[in-house]
């Protein structure tokens, strides 16, 4: 089951035959980001002023929502989320870091990270049990770095605009960009080269001028 979120508020799901059955969940603000974990939906929404997370059963049941701030700060402009070991990281463009929070909402940590755009927009995925990616679409570059200890493993400039991304494989990654809408692009995780690739069996959701790239 796959589970699309739309700039209105709408969380639909995609059944195997590729179908969008009816809205599952209504929310008030644009769904940002969605991630699944332990039978649960972790969705990021867009709010005036702050944004908040919601955490909802697969049958549509309202479980919680906090509100995403932290001592420094009273938004988390441009986040997109990762759930690993039970912890919920967010990258936290606006203060230029990532924020791991449990899933209850409780701040754990922040891990400076500079080469996050501030305030811009990005997408972001796990790709290994320490490393995580991220695309900054402002300065055009795709950055993997260790999220545990706040290194750079690699930066990427090939990409122009560079939008949704998701692990494709064992050893690669699939890039969305605004520029080309009719490319994905294919990054070795372990060197970040590239190759480009038509689409085929993708598919595109349109959050305002950002991308989101789901495979089906």
């Amino acid at each position: 089951m796959t589970y699309v979120g739309t700039n209105g508020g709408h969380l639909f799901r995609i059944i195997d035959d590729k179908t969008a059955i009816s809205k599952s969940i209504q929310l008030k603000n644009p769904v940002l980001s969605i991630r699944a974990c332990d039978d649960q939906l972790l969705i990021h929404t867009k709010g005036n002023p702050r944004h908040l997370l919601y955490r909802y059963s697969l049958g549509g049941n309202c479980l919680g929502e906090w509100t995403l701030q932290d001592s420094n700060s009273s938004t988390a402009y441009g986040c997109k989320l990762c759930v690993i070991d039970n912890q919920l990281y967010m990258a936290d463009s606006f203060n230029q870091r990532i924020s791991c929070y449990t899933l209850n909402g409780d701040a754990v940590r922040h891990i400076p990270c500079q080469q996050l755009p501030k305030g811009g927009r990005i997408s972001m995925c796990q790709v290994s049990r320490n490393s995580l990616v991220f695309t900054d679409e402002h300065h055009s570059k795709v950055v993997k770095m260790n999220f545990r200890t706040g290194d750079v493993e690699w930066e990427s400039s090939h990409i122009r605009e560079p939008g949704g991304v998701a692990l494709y494989g064992l050893d690669r990654l699939i890039i969305a960009n605004r520029s080309e809408a009719l490319k994905l692009w294919i990054l070795n995780i372990n060197t970040g080269e590239y190759w480009t690739w038509r689409i085929k069996r993708f598919c595109f959701l349109w959050v305002g001028s950002a991308v989101d790239v789901v495979y089906i």
